[in-house]
């Protein structure tokens, strides 16, 4: 929405419940000299509003944006703590109505149509009175964009205002008797968008939104589905036990994966039926592998997909195969990783648990549903990480209830596609990590010798999670396999000090300060950091709330960035703590990952407010700069094999 003012200022509301990355929302002010500001609220610059337009505004900044529908159209916007208040009125007259039913209703594609957009633009110009509108066109930060009204609405004209001291925004009064706010009104529409972004013009292509979800009807069920990528190959990724297709882009390590996937292929995503976004059945009649098999080409007919390479992880891969033996003109290849052929033990089949291990699993689920449940299992390596814990708790409660988790699990230990094995026909690649502590690599070493040709390769690891641990070695032979290429990996292992910061205290502190006083307080700490960091080389690879994660190319450097930070914060009247760490880390896109992060991540969590802690390794690489250390002694970090000699920097007084 915007809104142009009698005193010259205009602002914009962009507010979204649902993305991608995380909900935000964004207002941006534009002063009658005509220069921007954005602020943003839920989200980090860099992926919100101030990536596609910051390029245009003087400047981005955070803030506490609150809405409040005071009545059933009227919406109020504060913005903190610049003192904002901004009320209006709404309202939806009958050719309004009539419009949005027609645009809510059209197809994604429409909206690619010339002739359709240059159509809706004329009616906002003439209809709504809006003047020059383009619905489509290049952001100032490159990318292609199409906006998509969904709903339009218009301000009333009742009396509305809006102040803001710290903006020098005023304009209030009837507007019905203002013949210039009047004439503003009518310009005016709040409009309920979707849309498309595309990569920039002229350039490589940028990591786009998470895609459109749409259904697919199967008999009586509606199947939620999501198609990404280009590439020549269509795969469909048959998902385990439960999934949720929008969560999966929530976590950075899954996003990444299917990312990967998409780069080399058109894929397409579905959660199966009872699960995710599709419609759920009742847990006393559970689907059946014929049910699933349907649901498959269902999504396959409407993603127009005729014939593709079917990706079956963990339980997935029992239906991809029957799949790929039941309709071999519409598999082009078999892919399974971490599956198996039965789920209970017996004396031909030694790979799987007893019935009574796998009824004490299934209560253990049932027990540990809302949290991070079997993540110990499932994936080791990252077990103890808190994000991941985080997101896999999240992902579990929107995938599937208690109840339905359960029944699925009881359902899938019924299964026994060992019969059917000899007779897939279609290309076959099976993989496995030796040491997978959910799913013995027994079985796929026996489903590898059932399947005639069929490619088996073996993988050193625990984790069964597929997107966790060693994932190129993963992606690398499904791209070799189904392309007869496998590109170059599109990381480097690297040598890097990582810093990591925070605010002691910081709920206690928040909540003695109050919202708005604390927000400005953290303002202040991110900017102090931001400077040091610019100072001393340091680049910034994630922040979260009070806390930094930054990457030097000395640990000296580093020392003397996190000292400086520690003692401007102190001015501050802040407790910041810092830990610095340095070894061997993964590169991806700009990103730094492995036991490096989460040792320097440890370090930092040693330090009291005011200190600067260090790993041996720092101090003893950093010899001869001058640098004074105190002996902090050995300490267990958690999540980190064996102990640890840690160090506290001794800073002139």
């Amino acid at each position: 929405m915007a809104m142009p003012f009698t005193s010259g200022h205009v602002l914009v509301l962009r507010a979204f419940p649902r993305n991608s990355f995380a909900p935000y929302k964004s207002v941006w002010h534009r002063t009658p000299e005509g220069s921007w500001t954005i602020f943003v609220d839920g989200a980090p610059a860099e992926k919100a509003c101030p990536r596609y337009f910051g390029a245009a505004a003087e400047e981005s900044r955070s803030a506490r944006i609150d809405l409040t529908w005071t009545g059933p159209m009227d919406l109020e916007v504060t913005v903190e703590p610049l003192e904002l208040r901004w009320k209006m009125s709404l309202t939806e007259p009958a050719y309004l109505r009539a419009l949005n039913a027609v645009s809510s209703r059209l197809p994604e594609a429409a909206w690619r149509s010339p002739v359709l957009l240059r159509s809706m633009e004329l009616m906002a110009s003439v209809v709504l009175g809006m003047g020059d509108v383009e619905l489509a066109g290049k952001l100032p930060s490159g990318h292609w964009a199409t906006l998509t009204p969904a709903q339009d609405v218009l301000r009333a004209k009742r009396s509305r205002r809006a102040g803001g001291s710290r903006l020098g925004i005023t304009c209030q009064g009837d507007h019905a008797a203002d013949d210039r706010c009047n004439s503003l009104a009518k310009q005016t529409s709040l409009c309920r968008w979707k849309g498309f972004l595309q990569a920039p013009l002229g350039t490589a292509s940028q990591q786009p939104m998470s895609p459109t979800t749409r259904y697919a009807r199967s008999a009586d069920v509606n199947i939620a589905y999501q198609v990404v990528g280009d590439g020549p190959l269509d795969l469909v990724l048959v998902p385990g036990w439960v999934s949720q297709v929008e969560a999966m882009w929530d976590e950075p390590t899954h996003e990444a994966f299917l990312r990967r996937l998409a780069s080399f292929s058109r894929l397409i995503l579905f959660d199966k039926r009872g699960t995710g976004l599709s419609d759920r059945v009742s847990v006393d009649r559970m689907p059946t592998l014929d049910d699933r098999m349907d649901d498959v080409r269902a999504v396959m007919d409407a993603a127009g997909s005729e014939y593709a390479a079917v990706f079956g992880t963990s339980e997935g891969g029992v239906m991809s195969a029957l799949f790929a033996a039941t309709y071999p003109q519409r598999t082009a290849a078999l892919v399974l990783y971490g599956s198996y052929a039965k789920r209970i033990r017996t004396p031909d089949y030694p790979w799987a648990p007893t019935a009574d291990e796998r009824e004490r699993d299934i209560e253990g689920v049932e027990r540990a549903w809302g949290g991070p449940a079997q993540l110990d299992v499932l994936a080791p390596s990252m077990a103890n990480d808190p994000r991941l814990q985080d997101w896999w708790a999240r992902y579990l409660r929107v995938s599937a209830s208690p109840g339905a988790a359960v029944a699925l699990l009881k359902m899938n230990t019924q299964i026994d596609i060992r019969p059917i094995l000899p007779t897939i026909r279609v290309p076959t690649l099976v993989m496995h990590r030796t040491g997978d502590l959910d799913i013995d690599v027994g079985g796929s070493r026996y489903i590898a010798q059932q399947i005639p040709g069929a490619k088996y390769v073996e993988l050193p690891g625990r984790d069964h999670l597929w997107f966790v641990g060693d994932t190129e070695a993963i992606l690398g032979e499904i791209e070799e396999f189904l392309t007869g290429v496998r590109r170059a990996a599109e990381f480097d292992r690297v040598l890097a000090t990582v810093m990591f910061t925070d605010i002691a205290d910081s709920t206690a502190i928040a909540a003695n300060l109050g919202d708005s006083r604390w927000r400005a307080l953290v303002e202040s700490h991110n900017s102090l950091v931001r400077r040091e960091l610019d100072l001393h080389r340091g680049r910034e690879v994630d922040s979260a709330g009070d806390g930094f994660l930054v990457h030097f190319d000395g640990p000296a450097r580093a020392i003397r960035c996190a000292s400086a930070i520690v003692d401007g914060a102190a001015q501050l009247g802040l407790g910041v703590r810092a830990g610095v760490h340095t070894g061997e880390c993964e590169m991806a896109g700009g990103k730094l990952r492995g036991v490096a992060i989460h040792i320097g991540a440890r370090v930092m969590a040693a330090a009291g407010p005011g200190e600067v802690v260090v790993s041996s390794t720092v101090r003893d690489l950093v010899a001869g700069s001058g640098l004074q250390f105190a002996d902090r002694g050995r300490h267990e970090l958690k999540g980190v094999p064996g102990e640890w000699q840690l160090y506290v920097v001794v800073r002139a007084t």
